[in-house]
This record gives C-alpha cells, structure tokens and sequence, in this order.
C-alpha cells in the first residue's frame, strides 16, 4: 500500500520554465519503466545522466524502485495527487495487479512554475517504506529540494533528494537490477500480509469529508421536501380557490407574490430531480470533482428550501386567511349592532356620571355609512377592501367604547394638564416682561444690528400667549360641561401657544446675556492680539527708531 504520502506547496515557490511538454493530468505509458522522466524538459542531458545515476544508487542500496518526475502545470485542473493516481493506474509495472503503489515502489515528483501557479514537490511511497519517512520527508523537501529548485537547480534539487530519502531507507543487501524487476512483478507474492489500499491520507480525509456533506445534504433535502410538497399542494389548491371567489381584480393583487414562490419551488423540483439521478452512485462511481459538484449543488438546494420553506408557509396562512372572509364578513357584519349598543350602554352610563360623552361618541354617526360600504364590497366580491373598512368600524368602536369607561380617569388627568397649563401661563407673564426689558436694553446700548436679531419677539410671544388664554378658557368651560373630548382639543391648542410664546420670550434676555458676556471677554482678547503683533512688528522697527535719532 501507500502508508505514507507528504505534500508541500512551496511558500513562494521557484521560478521554472513550463515548456511544451507533459501536462501533468496526461498518463503516459511509454515511459513507465523509466527511472528519469523529465516531461517538463527542465533538465540538460549531462543533468539527467546524473538524476537518473542517483536513482539508480538508490534502486541498487535499498531495494526500492524509484521513479523521478518533472511536469508542468499543464494539468487540466488537476494537481500532483490526481496525477499519480492516473499514472499508477495508466504503469502495469507499478502496482501489482491493482491500482495501488507496489510495497517498493518510492516515486518523486516536482512542476516548475507557471504564472500564477506555484510549483510542488510529492513523493509516494510503498508500505515497504520506513515509519521515519512519515516525519522526515517534510524536512527534506524544505531543507533540501525546495531549496535548489527555487534557485532553478533541478539537478542538484533532485540528486540531493534522492540522496537524503535513500539515507532515510534502512539499506538492504544491494540485489540489483533483475531482482528489483523481480520484486515490481512479484510484489504481490512477496508482501503477503500486504493490505490493498490506497493510504492517501489527506485525500480519502477530503472525501470522507465530502461524503459527509453529501449524505447530510440529501437527507436534509429529503426531509425538506416533504414539507415543501405538502405546502406546495396546499398553495395550489388555495390559488385555485382564491380566483373562484374573489373579484379577478383582488385575486391578482392577492395571488402577485404566491405565484413566484410556485415558480421557485418548479425550479427546485426541476434541479431535485436532476441530482436525483446519480445520487445512489455518486459516492461509489464519482471522482472528487464531481462528488465535490454534487456536494455543491445537494447544498444549494438546501440552502434554496431554506428560504422558500418559510416563505411558502407565511402565503399558505395568509391565502387561508384570505378565504375565510366570504364567510366570516358576513358574521361580523351581523355582530356591529351588539357592538353599538355596547357603546350606546356606555354613553348612557357617562351622562348619568354628568359627562356630556360628545366627541366619543361621534364615531356612531358613521357606522351605518360604514357597513352598506362592507355589505357593498362583500356582494362584487371585494372581500379585502371590505374586510379593511369592517376592521375600521369595529376598531371605531372598540376605542369609543373603551373612551366613555374612562371618562373618570381621563378628567383626573385632563383636570391635572389644564392646571399646569394656567400655572404656565401665570408665570409667561413675568417673562413676557423680561423679555420687553431686554429688547429695550439692547435697542438703546448696543449696536441696532444686534437687537434687530429678537425685534419683534417679546411681541410675538404676547400674541401666542393670548391664543393659548383663549384654548383655556374654552379646556376650563369643557371641563365644566365634563365635555372631555373638547377639553383635550381645547388643551392642545393652549399647549402649543405656551410652548411657542415661552420659545419667543426667551430669545431676547439670551441675546442680552451673550453680548454682555462678550462684551467683558473680547476687549481683553484683544489686548493681547495686539500685544502680539507688536512683538512681531518690534525687529523691523528697531531700525527705522535708531535712525530717527
């Protein structure tokens, strides 16, 4: 078997010439048998006399059969570990019956550089192959090969190669060339305990990998998919029913989105079947790029099911929704004079509190208006435009309802707002004044342009003062009348004329305050300035002074 494979991709790599010759995903028969095959034409003759001279030492000193390799990067999206699985597969010599490395076999491979592809080294061993290979071959490729062939050397790299992996082997008996012949045709028989695999370790951890994702990938598709079918079948029908029952206008607007997502799930169905067909012997049949692409694509469609599961779910409770209102409109229409009355109740129960319930009750007068417009809709078949002005009716009445058996608390806190309000608008009077003052103060010591800046804002904030004396005296008869909803109208409106008056009767003692303030800093700020440019002027006066004497 291969006990051991190592691999190193060299950091930054060697710059080699890519020549005309073998791509590296290219089996070649003709030259199984030889010790040397430069395919890359890297070498020179008296290089590759020497190359395969330390081959040979190597066959003859330790028994094992080598094979020296140099390729380019011609390889058909294929690296060094596809390659000598092809070859292996392509040399009757070097295996023994099967297509797995003989126990003696070692073989060294190395690609140049070519663009943006960095050259790698590989070497493949037999299970007749020392344990300390497993550790020492990544010292020899970065101590030894690497090195030569980043400085272009491929002779020395490999010479100096074969060497240490010769110094790595326990050597045996020197046994030659026909034994060595002997050993590739008898392999079999010679390894007895021989187990027949392939111990490529990274590879068989990067398909088990990729089975793994395959089978989980289509089993989670298979549970996926019963859900999707089963939501699938159900859309359809409903689809069918909505254009039976609703206006063809309304069914369009409801079927818009539902009608992709079927799409979607054709298309999903579509590229299920299309993994289907090798999905029983993609794991035995296919070869890494291809199981890698039926991983991708099993994990695409999970991903796709993800997303229209949900989606599919939302449509069928939505449709479903959409089709009990033929039915359910009609019961709810039934269920608005209970509604009314109930609101009828309360109004009665207000006015024997002494509320005068005008505003929250306003919304009855437009209940009747409100339903011909549902019962209208429901007979064209309109069933979502009526459903939107039946849930407008009933929410109208929900919150007069809801307004009357508040009445109590809400003139605690209405009663409590309009006292803030007064307290407010006492206190705006001072500041009205204030404000006048300031106005005055800066018209009569400062400069025109500066009180020009709040002209006009003590006056301004007077008016809005009186617009909100108004809105409270019409929040305070209200409140009398316990008319709660024209207390709130009222409160608003004098709430925002004390917001905007106590805005404008600020502006004035601001300003007034900024220029005092600016009048006490900026005379010493500029004391200072001119103390400086005086300084800087003093070496140039110096001269003119002294003649002036």
């Amino acid at each position: 078997m291969v006990r051991a494979a190592a691999v190193v991709f060299l950091a930054g790599g060697w710059i080699g010439l890519a020549g005309p010759a073998l791509a590296v995903g290219e089996p070649v028969t003709g030259t199984c048998d030889a010790l040397l095959v430069d395919a890359a034409d890297e070498l020179s003759p008296a290089e590759e006399t020497e190359v395969q001279a330390a081959a040979g030492t190597l066959r003859t000193d330790t028994s094992f059969e080598p094979r020296v390799w140099v390729l380019t990067q011609e390889q058909d999206g294929r690296d060094l570990a596809e390659w000598i699985e092809l070859q292996t597969d392509a040399c009757d010599t070097w295996h023994a019956g099967v297509s797995d490395l003989t126990s003696n076999f070692v073989v060294l491979a190395v690609t140049t550089d070519a663009g943006a592809l960095t050259g790698e080294t590989y070497l493949w061993y037999g299970d007749a192959m020392p344990d300390a290979m497993d550790e020492r071959f990544p010292e020899i490729q970065a101590d030894v090969i690497n090195p030569a062939l980043t400085d272009g050397d491929y002779a020395r790299g490999l010479v100096d190669g074969l060497a240490a992996i010769g110094a790595v082997i326990d050597p045996g008996p020197p046994i030659g060339w026909i034994v060595a012949g002997a050993v590739v045709l008898l392999g079999a028989a010679a390894y007895g305990g021989y187990r027949w695999r392939r111990a490529r370790k990274e590879r068989q951890r990067i398909r088990a990998e990729q089975a793994s994702r395959f089978e989980a990938a289509a089993a989670g598709s298979d549970e996926a998919v019963l859900q999707i079918d089963q939501l699938a079948e159900t859309l359809d029908s409903d689809v069918q029913l909505v254009r039976a029952s609703y206006h063809p206008d309304e069914a369009e607007e409801l079927l818009a989105d539902v009608t992709g997502l079927l799409s979607t799930y054709a298309t999903l169905t579509a590229q299920r079947l299309d993994l289907m067909i090798t999905r029983d012997q993609v794991l035995q049949d296919a070869d890494d790029a291809t199981l890698a692409e039926a991983v991708a694509g099993w994990e695409d469609l999970n991903a796709k099911s993800d997303e229209l599961l949900p989606a599919l779910g939302q449509e069928r409770d939505r449709l479903e929704a959409a089709l009990r209102l033929p039915e359910s409109i009609p019961t709810r229409v039934a269920a608005v004079p209970t509604a009314v009355d109930l609101v009828r109740d309360a109004e009665r129960t207000a006015r024997d509190l002494g509320f005068t319930p005008v505003t929250e009750v306003a919304p009855l007068a437009s209940v009747p208006a409100g339903v011909a417009e549902v019962q209208r809709l429901a007979e064209d078949r309109r069933y979502t435009a009526a459903d939107t002005v039946l849930v407008r009716v009933g929410t109208d009445l929900e919150e007069a309802r809801a307004a009357l058996t508040t009445l109590p608390e809400r003139l605690r806190e209405l009663t409590t707002r309009v006292d803030d309000a007064a307290a407010r608008r006492a206190d705006l009077t001072g500041r009205i004044d204030d404000a006048r003052a300031a106005g005055d103060t800066l018209a009569g010591q400062f400069h025109p342009a500066i009180a020009a800046e709040v002209a006009g804002a003590a006056s301004s904030a007077a008016d809005d003062a009186a617009r909100a004396d108004g809105a409270l005296t019409e929040a305070r008869a209200a409140l009398d009348a316990r008319d709660l909803g024209r207390v709130a109208t009222a409160l608003i409106a004098a709430e925002d004329g004390l917001g905007q008056a106590e805005a404008a009767a600020a502006l004035p003692g601001a300003m007034l305050d900024r220029v005092r303030r600016l009048a006490t800093e900026v005379p010493p700020a500029l004391a200072g300035v001119r103390s400086t440019l005086a300084a800087l002027r003093l070496p140039e006066s110096i001269p003119t002074r002294v003649a002036a004497v």
